[in-house]
Formats: C-alpha cells, structure tokens, sequence
C-alpha cells in the first residue's frame, strides 16, 4: 500500500456536505480518544456499519478527519486492520462551532511513528471496550485530557502530576501522566475506586541503574509516593487507588511484577495490578474475567479491587 494510494489521498475539490448530529457525534468521539479505527467508531455510534463507515469516507474526504500515514505499513504486510482516524483543525472548528469542545481546544499531536499509533489505539481499544462490556450496575466516569492553545507539551496535560521521590539517598523531582483515568462506583464500593492505565508496549526498560532516565521502576516509585503524599487522590478526588499495567507479553508481565515485589520490601505492591495484551484480547469481558494479577495473589477481576 502506498501514500498516494486513493484510502490515503482526498478528492480534489469536493462538494460540501451538511454535518449531521452523528457525524459530530462520532468527531467528538475521535477528539475525546485522540485515535479510533472505524470498528471502534461502529461500536460507539447508533446506525448501520455500511452507513458509518460512508460517512466516515465523507469526513475524510471534506477535511474533517485525518488518516495518519503511520498505518499504512499495516497494509503494506497484508494486515486486515480498520482504517485509522485522527482529528483535523478543520473538524475541531466544527465542534467548537457547535459548542461540543471548548473554544481554546486544539488539534491533538500527530503520531510520527507506528509504534506510537500502536500504542495510542492500544489505550482507545481497553477504554472502549470498559463502556461497552460495563455491567449495567456500575458507573463508569473516563477523565479526559482536554487539548487546549494552552498545553505545548505533554508536561501541561491534564493528567499530569509531579511528586518527590528519592534517589541513591537523594530527593528528585518527578511527574507522571497516565494513559488514560477512569474511575468506577457501583452500590457495594459506593465511593468508587479510581485506576490509573499504563499501556505498556515493552520500550521501556523495567529498571535502570538510575532513576535519572525513565523505567517501569520509576513509575512504580512515583505511583507509590504520590499516593503515600495523597497527590492524585486529591487532584482526582477520590481516596482508593490502583493502577493497572497492561504489558506486551507474560514474561514481561513477569519482570514488572518481581519488581513490584521489590518496591520498598514490599510495601505498596497492592497498588498495582498487571496483565498482558495477550490475556487481554482473548477475554470474553474485561471486567468479569479474571485478569489482573498482583505480585502475591491468585488472578482477579476488575471488580474486586
């Protein structure tokens, strides 16, 4: 597949169309999660599948909605994988027009590599798979990480804070932006549990000789003393935390939680919970089945944290 095959290349000139509430429906949706494929977008959006996927091509075709060039090496291995879709200035103006985004709301960043696409539609996958397999008895509230003129950097997200932690007997200065935040309430857990996703592709090394570069124990390290100092719980309002690490494969799965295990002796390692990719697509449900373990126990649903 090339760049300039007809998917990845616009009509020339194109008669204008009138938007929909489903079309802004599903632009909306693209601003919210940064990355949808068309399945993701025929799973959120009321309609037939032939009938979304057109508009979808129409969205495209009008400037409304980008497809990244990053996924185009899908194609190119043979891969049967849905089209990506990404949002444009333009199609931010028509949301902010019809008062769905705030006005300082801007495009989000492109994605100059496949790995980063990967990860991206990684995290919009597990999000959308919580809304539509949630039992109905349960709340479920996504924190979103609003694009604004404002934020130049990822160091100014939303989700982002900073804490303290020590180093070889020194104190650092650190921050943490999560993939994603959502947090849960149902009638038994009436104050709701917040979870943090780490969506882990196996870039990065699970532990350094210092904390001065990043690694999967320097998050640890700042998840457990930002909850011990009570950052997120006050940013975020809500007092039981836990963090879920989905890993790119078992073994890795394995290294992440011996060194869980070797977080402060021990202490703070129900904080984390971890699964990998692979138990993750052959779930029939993410939140009934058991698959997050800790360093100690047996496997356990998202529900019994």
């Amino acid at each position: 597949m090339s760049p300039r095959s007809p998917r990845f290349q616009r009509t020339s000139n194109p008669a204008r169309i009138r938007l929909t509430r489903r079309d802004l429906f599903m632009l909306h949706k693209v601003f919210q999660f940064r990355l949808l494929d068309a399945s993701h977008l025929t799973k959120l959006t009321e309609g037939s599948s032939q009938g979304i996927l057109r508009r979808l091509h129409a969205l495209y075709h009008h400037g409304y909605l980008e497809r990244p060039r990053e996924q185009i090496r899908y194609f190119r291995k043979g891969m049967n994988r849905p089209l990506v879709y990404a949002m444009t200035a333009k199609g931010i103006r028509a949301l902010k027009h019809e008062g769905r985004v705030p006005q300082d709301s801007r495009t989000p960043k492109s994605y100059r590599s496949s790995l980063g696409l990967e990860h991206r539609l990684g995290i919009s996958d597990f999000l959308i798979r919580l809304g539509s397999e949630k039992p109905e008895s349960l709340e479920l509230r996504i924190e979103t990480d609003i694009c604004s003129e404002k934020e130049s950097t990822e160091n100014n997200s939303d989700l982002r804070w900073a804490c303290t932690i020590r180093d070889q007997g020194r104190e650092m200065q650190t921050s943490v932006i999560p993939d994603a935040v959502f947090w849960v309430r149902s009638a038994e857990c009436p104050e709701g549990i917040l979870y943090f996703l780490e969506y882990d592709r196996g870039t990065m090394p699970v532990k350094r000789r210092t904390l001065q570069q990043s690694s999967i124990q320097k998050k640890f390290l700042t998840y457990y003393a930002s909850w011990k100092a009570r950052t997120p719980q006050r940013k975020f309002g809500c007092s039981r935390i836990r963090v879920l690490f989905v890993t790119s494969s078992p073994n890795r799965m394995e290294a992440m939680k011996a060194q869980a295990e070797a977080l402060n002796r021990g202490r703070g390692t129900g904080l984390f919970a971890f699964t990998s990719t692979e138990v993750l697509k052959s779930a029939p449900s993410v939140w009934k089945a058991d698959l997050w373990c800790t360093h100690t126990e047996e496997p356990r649903t998202l529900l019994d944290f």
